[in-house]
């Protein structure tokens, strides 16, 4: 039944993950490779790693470059469900969306 779903909630993120945002921009093949731009603003489009936590910064920051970097988009770094098997996060990536 329809009435059993789940609540939906949008921009709604673990208070926990407040400094574990980052940057991706795609490449010609389609990837979506991590950026930090805040912190190279000389090389913008330079590669990191989005496991590195010495990359990652606040929501607010993130945006700001994404919004001032043309397809620049905003991510989270979430949790390994391995390590984390109770939460229940997901997030869905709206850049992918397709309308039929």
């Amino acid at each position: 039944m329809i009435d059993d779903a789940p609540r939906s909630e949008h921009d709604v993120y673990p208070t926990d993950r407040s400094e574990a945002w980052h940057a991706w921009k795609e490449t010609d093949d389609g990837r979506k490779v991590p950026r930090a731009p805040w912190l190279n603003p000389d090389w913008p489009d330079k590669f990191v790693s989005a496991q590195n936590a010495d990359v990652w910064t606040d929501r607010d920051t993130a945006a700001k470059w994404c919004k001032h970097l043309s397809g620049y988009g905003l991510a989270l770094n979430i949790r390994d469900r391995e390590d984390h098997p109770d939460e229940d996060l997901v997030l869905i990536d709206w850049s992918r969306r397709k309308v039929l």
